[in-house]
């Protein structure tokens, strides 16, 4: 699994599971409140798992969760560019936008 998908399931994970805890909080059913809690720890749990599993370097297979600040620019084993490719078109984009306005 790419590094980038894997990290965009992970906060998914961690944003299901903290919503599921946040519903379970608006009833009064216990059951209900079981369950919803239940279903948050699980989706959270298995959002962390799957980024402990596949949220690696592309090259050597570096855990990227050990790295402090989101995804770094660099490996920190390898030194490979792990820069996300959304934030350097956006920047290639601005970058093209600037020099076409000058």
């Amino acid at each position: 699994m790419d590094y980038k998908l894997s990290r965009l399931l992970m906060w998914v994970g961690i944003d299901g599971g903290m919503v599921l805890l946040a519903a379970s909080m608006c009833f009064k059913n216990e059951k209900l409140v079981a369950g919803l809690m239940i279903a948050a720890v699980a989706v959270f749990a298995l959002g962390i798992l799957q980024a402990f599993l596949f949220y690696k370097c592309p090259e050597c297979g570096c855990r990227l969760l050990k790295c402090k600040g989101g995804i770094p620019e660099n490996c920190p084993e390898c030194g490979v560019y792990l820069k996300l490719e959304d934030k350097y078109e956006q920047e290639q984009k601005g970058n093209q936008e600037n020099s076409d306005q000058q």
